[in-house]
Formats: structure tokens, C-alpha cells, sequence
């Protein structure tokens, strides 16, 4: 019957206590033991935290039904003057006791005193009774206060989301005040105003759109155009030529309809279609016309056909543009594509495999060879190499300098 009014009496208790957290709310019923030294206290903690039962484990019910000869229960409150303790063996309360922030505390009850901490669900305490051998204290709150506690922390963070839910409701009303203030029947030129104003940017970002636009497809439209000053026009068309803007009527734009006689000059055939070549013209434009519409000149792009070798007593020469000597530096006064052609000694240099610029497959013919280079600001190294089928190999290197 002891053990029963013990319970009623630490209910009743529970019940007259307002629940108040200064920092951390530690308040509940804890269900532990006592033992005479911190050893075995220890261990209590210990096989909690591993998950394995005491002697008193269990939640409140089970302790009211089947309570152990060793268990012990400390009633835990706290308001504004702080922690309070109340051993219920020894019908003491330790009150009015200041946590610190690793809420730890200590206190005394006439000559009697405690100190101890609390760590998540667990409380410890070392108490020194008068007249009797020091003993500590250890328990774990019961399931009901660990439920209440967590319904307490969900409560309090419900509250804080509705507050600030609050706060933006606030901010949004304020901001529809002024909108009100603004729009409304009773100030109609203000309305006007703003949408003229309004109107007027969205047209003005219209028209500055449809500028850039019109710019943009004028720059798509045109064709590219290189320094004429870097080719030789030495060629022509015949009549009926047509500059498209690629090598396939029915996908090309038609760019320009040539008269007959007028000067080219033919960068070269496309690849895989030898019915198609790549020229410029005086304008300096480039694009497409197709080969049987180009009369070759003199000098010009290699023809088709059985090409008559021109001599030269060189291993490798180059003869357009003119000047340029082995191993020297030749002047440019513009950057952009250069034509550069050139021939080889046919009875020293025999059975050609291949003529390369700086590793890039040149076109030739016979012992003509040439090569649109892109020649750019400053100093370009210029290295010919001839490749014969045999496996020699033959060199003329020079460079080309340009502002």
C-alpha cells in the first residue's frame, strides 16, 4: 500500500506543476534505481543506452503491476526559480536549483545535498545524505513524459510555423493595402498613368527586339568575304555561272548570277564532288559554282586533265605569290587566306604520293601543287612537305609575316 500512495502521491504532484523550460524541458517522472557506488550507477546508463533491460526498466504501468525491490522514483519539475527534485524514498525536495547549459545542477536540503545531471531521457545525481553513506541516483523517464514531451516539442514547432505564416499573411495584406491605394476607382489618371507608362516600355522593348532581329538575319544573310588582296583572280567564268551560297542547288541559296569573263579565283574543288569548286570573286565574297562554268587561267587552279610539267631546276619552288625563297621570311600587308602555289623538279622528285601544308593535304597535279593557307597577324611558319611513294621525303620551308 506504501508503494500505491507513493505512485498517487508523485500523480498528484505531476499534476499540480505547470510544465516550464528555461532552456530544455527535463520535467517528468524518472523510473531508476539506487546504488551505493558510481560504479554500478554506471552501468545502469550503460545497459540503457545498449538497450538492455534492468531491473527497474519497463514504462510506468508495468512498475505499478510488477515493481522491483530496487526500483526508485524521482519526480522532476522546473518553473522560473528553476530545477526541482523530489525524492519520494526520502520525502525530500530539492528545490529552486539552477541548471547550466550542460544541464547540470546541484542543491542542498538542510545539510543535505545533490548534484547532478540530466542527459536526453536520463537522470543522474549524487546525493550525500547526512548520517549516511553517499548514494547516486539513476533513472529514465517514463514512457508517458517521453510521449508528452515530444507532443510538447511538435506543439511548439506547429506554433512557430503558424507564426510565421502570420508574418507573410501580414506582409501580403500590407502589400494589397498599397495596391489598393493605388488601383481603385477613386484615382482612375494614377491607373491611366501606370499603364501608359507600362505600355509604352513594352513597346519600346518590342521595337528594340525586333531591331536586333532584323540585324542578326541581315549578318545570317550575308556571305563571308576574305582580303582579295591575298588571291590571284587569274581565272573566269564562262556563261551561265552562278555563285550559290553552297554546293547543292536544291539545299543552296542562289547569291549572284555572273557575267561571263568575270575574274575568280578557285580556292578548290569540294571534296567527293569535283562538279563543284570553292571560289572567290573581285568583291572579295566567297561561295560556290560548278566546275564546268570555270575557264582556268593561266596560273590558276590545277585543271582537270593532262597538265604538261612546267620545269624547274629547284627540288621545290614557289611561284605565287612571287619572292618567296627557301627559308627566308616573306611580307604580307593583310592577314586572312593566301593562295600559295608552287611546283617540283619532276626528274629528281618522282612517283608523288603527297604534297602537304604544315601537315594539311595540298591539291596537285603533274609537278603543281597549291594551298590556301589562312595567314593571321604576325609571324606564320610555312612547312611543304612532298611525300613520294617510295618513302622520300622532301622539305621547303619558309614564313610568311603579315600586320
Amino acid at each position: 500500500m506504501f508503494f500505491v500512495r507513493n505512485i498517487i502521491l508523485l500523480l498528484l504532484i505531476g499534476s499540480s506543476f505547470s510544465v516550464y523550460s528555461q532552456n530544455t524541458d527535463v520535467s517528468g517522472v524518472y523510473i531508476g534505481e539506487q546504488h551505493g557506488n558510481p560504479v554500478n550507477a554506471q552501468k545502469f546508463i550503460d545497459n540503457f543506452k545498449a538497450g538492455t533491460p534492468n531491473q527497474s526498466g519497463g514504462g510506468l504501468l508495468s512498475i505499478l503491476t510488477n515493481p522491483s525491490k530496487k526500483t526508485q522514483y524521482f519526480f522532476v519539475s522546473q518553473n522560473k526559480n528553476g530545477v526541482f527534485v523530489h525524492y519520494i524514498k526520502k520525502h525530500v525536495t530539492f528545490a529552486s536549483m539552477k541548471m547550466n547549459d550542460q544541464l547540470e545542477f546541484s542543491g542542498s536540503f538542510n545539510k543535505h545535498t545533490i548534484e547532478g545531471y540530466f542527459d536526453e531521457n536520463i537522470f543522474y545525481a549524487h546525493v550525500k545524505w547526512m548520517g549516511e553513506t553517499d548514494h547516486y541516483l539513476v533513472g529514465i523517464l517514463s514512457n508517458r513524459d517521453q510521449i508528452i514531451r515530444e507532443e510538447i516539442g511538435g506543439l511548439g514547432g506547429a506554433k512557430e510555423t503558424i507564426a510565421n505564416q502570420k508574418n507573410k499573411i501580414d506582409e501580403l495584406n500590407s502589400k494589397i493595402e498599397e495596391l489598393d491605394k493605388i488601383i481603385n476607382v477613386e484615382n482612375p489618371e494614377v491607373v491611366e498613368g501606370l499603364l501608359t507608362d507600362h505600355l509604352l516600355e513594352i513597346e519600346t522593348l518590342k521595337e528594340d527586339y525586333d531591331n536586333q532581329i532584323s540585324s542578326l538575319n541581315n549578318k545570317l544573310n550575308q556571305q563571308p568575304k576574305i582580303n582579295i588582296n591575298n588571291v590571284d583572280l587569274v581565272d573566269t567564268v564562262k556563261k551561265g555561272a552562278i555563285l550559290w551560297s553552297g554546293p547543292d542547288k536544291n539545299k543552296a541559296k542562289e547569291i549572284l548570277k555572273l557575267s561571263e569573263g568575270t575574274r575568280i579565283s578557285t580556292l578548290r574543288r569540294v571534296r567527293n564532288d569535283d562538279t563543284w569548286s570553292l571560289v572567290a570573286i573581285e568583291s572579295g565574297r566567297i561561295g560556290y559554282v560548278q566546275t564546268q562554268f570555270i575557264k582556268p587561267g593561266q596560273g590558276g587552279a590545277i585543271p582537270d586533265g593532262p597538265v604538261t610539267p612546267v620545269p624547274t631546276n629547284n627540288d621545290i619552288e614557289i611561284y605565287s605569290p612571287e619572292g618567296i625563297e627557301e627559308n627566308s621570311t616573306f611580307q604580307l600587308n593583310a592577314t586572312g587566306l593566301q593562295i600559295i602555289k608552287g611546283r617540283f623538279n619532276q626528274d629528281k622528285i618522282k612517283n608523288v604520293e603527297s604534297v602537304t601544308f604544315n601537315k594539311e593535304e595540298a591539291k596537285f597535279k603533274s609537278n603543281l601543287f597549291m594551298k590556301a593557307v589562312k595567314i593571321q597577324s604576325g609571324l606564320n611558319k610555312i612547312n611543304i612537305q612532298i611525300l613520294t611513294v617510295s618513302g622520300e621525303q622532301y622539305e621547303f620551308n619558309f614564313i610568311i609575316q603579315a600586320p
